[in-house]
């Protein structure tokens, strides 16, 4: 089976996603499946092309849009700049881990001759950059800040737009939103979030903050900024402190 990356986040980011229509967006990723199945390279001819995008019917309609999106090479073949560097990572990766399975495989037949310092180590998997993926269209990467790993595995971080040393993370998504509902300048509102999320956990007992980070990280949002913060959030966090108001009543009286 032929695999191929595709990071979700920087293909929203994209123009591709924000000019196309829906259906010349299912023409062009069908394109990208294609040229990847034969080596990153689609042949200038009409009939393949129409058969590849899904809908043979629309493809005269649709290709001018489509092929904006790849270059005719010399040879008369269409590639995409930013699949060629996809294959070609994958194509690296591939080979690393073959050389680091064929010496293993040496290893285990040597016995632990090298000592456990010299073992090889397996490539990282998820190792590269957002820039890596299959998407055309430019996307600006944000630096990730240093992430604790308490209560989830490290990979889940990577998710993460915000994590303290106490296990507290923000799901990225959710900071997204947060930034959009703030609003002005993204830096700044992302600096302010930040600084409301290192407030905020300092209140809360070690470790992470339960099964549900985004229905209470939306309910702190909303108390604290219930101007911007959408309507169901405000009321949900209104009525979480309603309930709290309440059980303390009936703590006291009794």
């Amino acid at each position: 089976m032929i695999a191929l990356w595709w990071w979700i986040d920087r293909w929203r980011k994209s123009t591709a996603y924000t000019d196309l229509t829906l259906e010349e967006q299912g023409a062009y990723r069908n394109l990208l499946d294609e040229a990847t199945l034969r080596g990153g390279a689609i042949p200038n001819d009409e009939r393949i092309l129409a058969k590849a995008c899904g809908d043979a019917l629309s493809w005269k309609r649709i290709r001018v849009r489509v092929l904006e999106r790849f270059a005719l090479t010399p040879d008369n073949f269409w590639r995409n700049e930013t699949l060629d560097g996809v294959l070609a990572e994958s194509r690296k990766r591939s080979e690393k881990q073959r050389k680091y399975r064929q010496s293993k495989s040496n290893d285990d037949s040597n016995g632990d001759s090298n000592g456990v310092g010299n073992k090889p180590q397996p490539p990282d998997p998820i190792s590269g950059s957002v820039s890596d993926l299959p998407s055309p269209g430019p996307v600006s990467v944000r630096a990730r800040e240093p992430v604790a790993l308490a209560g989830t595995l490290p990979r889940d971080h990577i998710r993460h737009a915000w994590c303290s040393s106490r296990g507290k993370c923000v799901p990225d998504f959710l900071h997204q939103q947060f930034v959009a509902s703030v609003g002005g300048e993204p830096r700044q509102a992302d600096q302010r979030l930040k600084a409301f999320y290192e407030a905020r956990q300092h209140g809360w007992p070690e470790g992470p903050i339960g099964d549900d980070p985004v229905h209470l990280w939306r309910r702190e949002f909303a108390a604290s900024f219930p101007s911007v913060a959408p309507a169901k959030a405000t009321r949900d966090g209104a009525l979480s402190r309603i309930t709290e108001s309440a059980l303390r009543a009936v703590k006291e009286a009794q």
